[in-house]
Order: structure tokens, then sequence, then C-alpha cells
């Protein structure tokens, strides 16, 4: 008898947006987790967490500066130098005034 062999094949790693996850939070009232994770191409586990954290998500989404910001970003980590980036950014603008 012929063996049969298993090749253990990798899933790609979908990487969304932080607009991405809102729009399916959006999407998720009306459909369900395992429609969106079709058209998404994402797991459905995927999905669930996004609905777990949808009020985190949602926040950081109206606290950004800019949304076109938002179709870029993938994360909702924070820079480390925040503080004394504003704190540069007054006194650059200080400068020229």
């Amino acid at each position: 008898m012929a063996e049969r062999s298993k090749v253990a094949v990798k899933r790609k790693r979908t990487v969304l947006t932080i607009e991405k996850k809102v729009e399916i939070l959006d999407k998720l009232k009306k459909n369900s987790c395992s429609s969106l994770a079709k058209e998404y191409g994402i797991r459905i586990s995927t999905v669930c967490e996004l609905k777990k954290n949808e009020e985190k998500i949602r926040s950081f989404f109206v606290s950004m500066d800019s949304q076109t910001v938002a179709k870029k970003r993938n994360s909702m980590k924070n820079a480390n130098g925040v503080q004394l980036d504003k704190a540069w950014l007054v006194n650059f603008a200080h400068s020229f005034s």
C-alpha cells in the first residue's frame, strides 16, 4: 500500500486595519460571524474576538486624530513618548509664531 504524505498547509496571516475592524463590527448587527469570516477571509474566532473588544476598538477609532490614519493603522498600541512629542510640537509651533 502506498503511504499518503501529509503536507501541512500554512494559512496566510490576515491583518485588519482599524477601519476594517469597525466595518466588520457594523456589519455584525445584520450578519453572522461565520458569513463575515468568509467575506473577509478570516477565522470565526477573529470575528468573535472583535465583537468581544468592540468597545475598545470603537473608542480608539473615535479618538484617532485623522480618519485617514485608520485606513493604514493595524494595532491599537500608543507610542511611548506621547507627552514628549506633544511638548515638542508645542515648542516647535511656538518658535515659528
